[in-house]
């Protein structure tokens, strides 16, 4: 008889969607365990969690536009 399944650990619930979907971000590890976000840096990125940087989507695109502003004034005379 075949034994009932059980819930995957966090870890490895995240291998397996990795293994599927590729690199998964903090965000979606959120929502798809339901933990907090030290917990899902601590899934994704071990004992390295605390040599990662995570930026939202809204400050890159902040960055971005302050950089070409930036090299925009270099082209006039």
């Amino acid at each position: 008889m075949p034994s009932p399944s059980c819930p995957l650990l966090g870890e490895e619930h995240l291998r397996q969607l990795h293994r599927v979907y590729g690199p998964i971000s903090p965000a979606f590890a959120i929502e798809e365990l339901g933990c907090s976000l030290q917990q899902a840096t601590g899934y994704l990125y071990g004992l390295q969690a605390d040599h990662h940087t995570r930026v939202s989507l809204p400050d890159m695109v902040r960055l971005c536009s302050a950089d070409q502003t930036c090299s925009g004034d270099s082209g006039e005379q």
